[in-house]
């Protein structure tokens, strides 16, 4: 009786810190350097999107990278994002660029079709959760005492919330039945129907960043007036979203600790996202050949 009794003690607590560690996962941060005008960009964030929605705590820095080119499409667009992504190509890949380049919690570089693995490694990194409140135009920011000491540089970026939706061109005769209807939500080939769309696709673009400071791994506490970054971003304020990382040594070194703030826009685009797509009457579509054959 004695060691029945002993093996379910045992085994409640196991259960316990294994809902633990499901409870406790730590931030990991994914930093993508899209560019624009690359056909594979809206891919791979909507790729990036569906890792957020099936994981938990993954922050993401949309850093998009600006071209010299006239044509070139600059929304978003920062000439910091391409020093950045040069700086990781020139010490993760030695040189060899991609587009989009992946990079997480600043240690490697990640295959931008395949980022839920890359997702799935980085928890083990454990990087350190920065607590992040908003109040009045101030950004409070609580670190917790790390294990061990490590200088680190102190980076925030404001972010603006989610842009772009999925749409899918359907001919005016089809009648859309509920049965189509389902297989158009879950991405079948539909005859007459056109492949999902999703031109202009931004999730979560970075508008602005700014050092702030610098970290040795003790318990800190910061209040961060947000004047300057938000005059840099020249957007609605009460739209901004805020991502805080510390990078060890300098501003592209492995990531020791990450936070977020979202706010109230961001999380109603997010949520948005993935839903079933819009669906706009168009003659002679092309058929859409379902990915997944």
């Amino acid at each position: 009786m004695k060691i029945k009794h002993l093996k379910f003690i045992v085994s409640a607590a196991l259960c316990l810190i294994g809902a633990a560690d499901v409870l406790a996962k730590p931030p990991v941060v994914i930093e993508m350097f899209g560019v624009n005008e690359c056909t594979t960009d809206a891919l791979s964030q909507e790729d990036i999107l569906n890792v957020m929605r099936k994981e938990e705590n993954v922050l993401l820095i949309n850093c998009r990278k600006s071209f010299e080119r006239e044509d070139a499409d600059h929304k978003f667009t920062h000439q910091f994002c391409n020093d950045r992504s040069r700086e990781y190509t020139d010490r993760i890949s030695f040189g060899m660029y991609r587009m989009p380049t992946v990079i997480v919690n600043g240690r490697w570089e990640a295959n931008f079709e395949n980022v839920g693995p890359a997702v799935g490694m980085g928890y083990l990194d454990k990087v350190s959760p920065i607590d992040l409140t908003l109040n009045q135009g101030f950004l409070n920011i609580s670190f917790s005492k790390l294990e061990a000491k490590h200088e680190g540089v102190i980076l925030v970026y404001a972010y603006m919330p989610t842009q772009g939706k999925k749409s899918v061109l359907v001919d005016p005769d089809l009648e859309l039945t509920e049965d189509i209807k389902r297989k158009i939500d879950a991405g079948q080939s539909v005859p007459f129907v056109t492949e999902v769309k999703l031109s202009s696709f931004y999730l979560k673009p970075v508008i602005a960043k700014e050092r702030i400071g610098s970290w040795s791994g003790d318990e800190l506490h910061l209040t961060y007036p947000l004047h300057d970054i938000n005059a840099m971003a020249s957007s609605d304020v009460q739209e901004l979203s805020y991502v805080v990382v510390v990078h060890k040594g300098n501003e592209t070194g492995e990531i020791l600790a990450a936070g977020e703030y979202t706010s109230s826009a961001e999380t109603k685009m997010f949520n948005n996202q993935g839903r079933s797509p819009e669906i706009e009457r168009h003659s002679n579509p092309v058929t859409w050949s379902d990915p997944q054959q």
